[in-house]
């Protein structure tokens, strides 16, 4: 799908929808997305003061729109998406709710959950978010050293170092055991490289290497929130390596569908088609 402009961040939400940062910093709305037509319509710009400042925009689980700018300070869109109905007044339909600082360059919002890294690597969660203060507390330092993370409404995090290891954390039972000593709470996914993870319907995950080229986690289930040791090649039914779609970024919604951009900066969205509770993994990646 064409775009109003060259997206820099995609990000789904329940019930499908869609949000895109633009590489100017602008934030656009996929609108008419539906079970029907679940890649949507057409484009509404969200109107935000400072826009050009924004760096990263996230939709968590519960329909809050995370953004962050340059400088820190965070914003979120209250309940943006708690309508399937969403009228396309959006621009003026919402309330902007400021959080204040925070030390982030990249963030992720769940389900009432919002996680973040600062330029140190240092891992920040945000506390006491609930249904009745969506907003949280304030920001907690959590133990380890990453580069990105992701999470959803699983309550898992995964996330990626300086060395584009990948990691996960879950509070309680998980399927991979530690071992690193000072990191204790964070588990290892060994035999891969990444620059990029999403995490959607059901702790269900999307992943990228650096060549651009696109992954779905096998085996993630309730009882092993990491799955298995195995990667579905979202590229398999475009294996000419001259011509594979090389992304620059994927999200997961909460629906399992998958959106895409090219790295570069071109003005596409992608969709993976073919998505269902018997393909989770779809079939393939073309522009609606």
């Amino acid at each position: 799908m064409e775009t109003p402009e060259a997206p820099a961040v995609v990000t789904c939400a329940k019930d499908g929808k869609l949000l895109f940062l633009s590489t100017a910093g602008n934030v656009y709305y996929r609108n008419g997305i539906s079970y029907a037509q679940p890649h949507g319509t057409d484009f509404i710009q969200v109107n935000i003061e400072r826009a050009e400042t924004v760096i990263d925009v996230s939709v968590g689980e519960n329909g809050d729109a995370w953004i962050l700018f340059q400088d820190g300070f965070v914003q979120y869109i209250d309940q943006t998406f708690d309508n399937a109905d969403l009228s396309a007044d959006l621009g003026t339909g919402y309330s902007l709710v400021s959080v204040g600082e925070s030390q982030l360059v990249q963030m992720d919002a769940g389900n009432y959950e919002v996680w973040g890294v600062n330029r140190w690597n240092e891992i920040f969660r945000r506390t006491g978010m609930s249904a009745a203060n969506a907003g949280g507390d304030d920001w907690e330092q959590h133990q380890g050293e990453m580069t990105y993370v992701s999470t959803a409404e699983e309550g898992i995090v995964w996330a990626i170092d300086d060395d584009h290891d990948v990691w996960v954390l879950r509070a309680g039972t998980i399927s991979v055991d530690v071992v690193i000593d000072n990191e204790p709470e964070w588990s290892p996914i060994p035999g891969v490289k990444l620059t990029y993870v999403d995490v959607g319907r059901q702790g269900q995950l999307v992943a990228l290497k650096s060549s651009g080229c696109s992954f779905w986690r096998k085996g993630i289930t309730k009882d092993t929130p990491s799955g298995v040791d195995e990667w579905f090649d979202l590229t398999n039914d475009n294996t000419n390596e001259e011509t594979y779609f090389k992304f620059g970024t994927i999200a997961m919604c909460a629906t399992g569908n998958m959106f895409a951009t090219l790295q570069g900066g071109d003005s596409k969205l992608y969709f993976r088609g073919g998505v269902s509770s018997k393909f989770p993994q779809g079939a393939e990646w073309f522009q609606s």
